[in-house]
């Protein structure tokens, strides 16, 4: 599939470098990755569409916060959305979320 990767030298002597990978594995599935020197932090996640009106998406990075979405097109003018934040690190810290978006 396609793919994409970008990489920047931030600051003046340039120690700071961030990079991005982003792909599109098949019509239904992409995948990215993300990474910063600054801190050595990085984030991963995935989209994937089950059907022509539903998409699931997850994400964690290396603070081990995990994200997972779910997005359904009721009609022509009405979306779904649900998602769940889970802080692995502390299994009792999380976050859940619905709407309901009506043109």
């Amino acid at each position: 599939g396609n793919f994409a990767v970008t990489a920047v030298a931030n600051g003046l002597k340039g120690d700071d470098v961030s990079a991005t990978y982003t792909q599109t594995v098949s019509d239904d599935l992409d995948v990215a990755g993300s990474f910063s020197s600054d801190g050595n932090k990085f984030s991963v996640g995935a989209n994937y569409k089950l059907d022509g009106d539903a998409a699931v998406k997850g994400k964690i990075n290396s603070d081990g916060i995990l994200n997972v979405g779910y997005q359904r097109q009721l009609t022509k003018g009405a979306t779904l959305n649900a998602g769940l934040e889970v802080d692995t690190n502390n299994l009792d810290n999380r976050k859940v979320g619905v709407s309901l978006a009506v043109k």
